[in-house]
């Protein structure tokens, strides 16, 4: 017998947008008024920015690029989304990752692309993690004042 068809679990996945998008709001506090936005996050000995821009601000939604920067070598890929804030019902949804735009909610495997068959779910959880990592253990670089000598 043949491994079961995936299933997009549709409450799992709103649950996981309302959370991430109450997690913007959290780390990113007055977002209406700012158009770019910068954290220090340190994970065990390294320290990298996270960098938060708006791309496009609508009357219901708001576009950020979420850009991790650091030298961690050239080994390391560093996350970069898209991400679309639907202020009307409180989500957030990964929109791109990596420039990979308009993922499926579901995909036949295997496939030419060879994604996941919950790849826009696991684009999700990743970007839930990284924000977790950003409230855990960042603090926000714009607030940050360096003590004039």
């Amino acid at each position: 017998m043949g491994k079961a068809e995936y299933k997009v679990d549709l409450v799992e996945l709103q649950t996981q947008c309302e959370t991430n998008y109450a997690r913007f709001l959290k780390l990113l506090p007055g977002l209406e008024k700012k158009e770019q936005a910068h954290l220090a996050v340190r994970m065990g000995s390294q320290q990298f920015m996270v960098t938060f821009t708006v791309v496009e601000r609508c009357k219901y939604t708001t576009v950020l690029s979420m850009r991790y920067e650091q030298g961690l070598g050239s080994w390391l890929i560093l996350p970069l989304f898209q991400v679309r804030l639907y202020h009307d019902v409180s989500m957030a949804e990964v929109i791109s990752i990596h420039k990979q735009r308009n993922t499926a909610a579901k995909y036949p495997y295997p496939n030419p692309q060879m994604f996941y068959p919950d790849e826009k779910a696991q684009h999700n959880r990743l970007l839930s993690e990284c924000l977790v990592n950003c409230l855990e253990h960042g603090y926000d670089l714009d607030m940050v004042s360096i003590p004039s000598q």
